[in-house]
């Protein structure tokens, strides 16, 4: 799935204004005495839009679930991070709206079936929290695959924690972190629904 913020507070692309900058451009450019460009800027209108949340089909396509999903409200936003704020398994979404409280969504998926691990990195020196690690978690003969990259685009992030759902199975087989320096750690049979921690092996 993906969640996308609109951005920018100022819509310098409102062709009225683009007009009205060009006008000004032709009067004043050849002035050396005008420098009022931070006032021309903040005459750019601001138009309000919503996010967009659009859900994964099928691995390649994508359908919009904007309104579905409760993210329809108008803003101006430039900043997302999601994490799992009540602890049970999924990740919530905190978005920044510019001038105006930030928005918090709580996710209703009904975890009552599907089961999750999180997995919480703690690297050596500098690379607290393990960036750059490979993991493998085996379940029911599937194995899925993470890489540790919390960074999600300009201005946005999420939670240092590796949050992975992983069916209706109650045991991992396996759990195989690759860290960045080519250590590697192995944890087996670990129950599931619960955070755990591990540190980079020494």
């Amino acid at each position: 799935d993906a969640i996308i913020t609109n951005g920018y507070l100022h819509d310098y692309t409102d062709m009225d204004f683009l007009k009205y900058a060009q006008d000004q451009f032709r009067q004043t450019g050849s002035n050396p005495e005008y420098k009022d460009w931070l006032g021309l800027v903040q005459k750019m209108p601001s138009t309000k839009l919503s996010n967009y949340i659009m859900r994964n089909t099928d691995g390649l396509h994508f359908e919009n679930k904007t309104t579905a999903w409760g993210l329809s409200e108008k803003s101006i936003s430039n900043g997302v991070v999601y994490a799992d704020l009540d602890n049970d398994g999924d990740w919530d979404i905190i978005i920044n709206h510019l001038n105006e409280g930030m928005g918090v969504y709580q996710n209703q998926v009904n975890t009552s079936t599907n089961r999750f691990i999180k997995i919480r990195l703690t690297g050596e020196k500098r690379n607290i929290y393990g960036i750059g690690a490979k993991l493998w978690i085996t379940a029911d003969d599937k194995t899925i695959f993470q890489e540790a990259h919390f960074g999600r685009g300009y201005a946005s992030s999420v939670e240092p924690v590796l949050t992975i759902g992983i069916g209706a199975t109650n045991t991992i087989k396996q759990i195989k972190v690759l860290w960045p320096d080519g250590k590697l750690s192995v944890m087996n049979n670990v129950p599931s629904n619960q955070t755990i921690n591990l540190k980079q092996a020494m």
